[in-house]
């Protein structure tokens, strides 16, 4: 979805998929109240069919592996910083939605997880401890970060192979 924001005013492309045209409006573009939603003709548009959902999350899920390019430092004082401490920058950031706490850990592998967010699996290397290690970090919080070389983890399961961390969390 491409969006793009312009002297407050929020644009965004549709979404045509297996249900129609759909488009997001992200929370973080409306205000608590008196927001104002303009809807402009489309060719071969009906504005009367037009509905509004609102999604409740409940799940939230990050997966970081070896193998993922860290991000672009925004200034010199940051790359400056993670040459001095040694920052590496793959992690797993989880944040519930605002009265929500992550009130379990769905899934959690160390290792060489297979899959995605939505389907996933242990792979050949997996830490058996992950699950138990991600729910001290983060059971309880609203947000949590858990670092793929996070000294928690401990032991290396499978030395010399690149690691990934994927995490699913229920929000309640």
């Amino acid at each position: 979805m491409d969006r793009k924001k312009l002297n407050g005013l929020v644009f965004m492309a549709k979404v045509i998929d297996r249900y129609g045209i759909r488009y997001n409006v992200p929370r973080a573009f409306l205000k608590s109240k008196g927001n104002l939603l303009v809807i402009l003709e489309e060719e071969y548009g009906d504005p009367v069919k037009i509905t509004l959902d609102r999604v409740s999350i409940s799940k939230v899920c990050g997966h970081v592996s070896e193998s993922h390019l860290p991000p672009v430092p925004q200034s010199l004082s940051e790359v400056n910083y993670n040459m001095e401490h040694g920052a590496r920058p793959n992690k797993v950031d989880l944040h519930c939605p605002p009265d929500r706490n992550i009130s379990s850990i769905l899934f959690a592998s160390f290792g060489t997880p297979s899959g995605d967010c939505d389907n996933y699996a242990t792979g050949n290397c997996h830490l058996s401890d992950s699950k138990a290690i991600v729910e001290r970090a983060c059971l309880g919080k609203k947000k949590c970060s858990v670092s793929l070389w996070d000294r928690d983890f401990g032991i290396d399961p499978c030395p010399g192979i690149p690691k990934s961390l994927l995490i699913d969390a229920q929000c309640t």
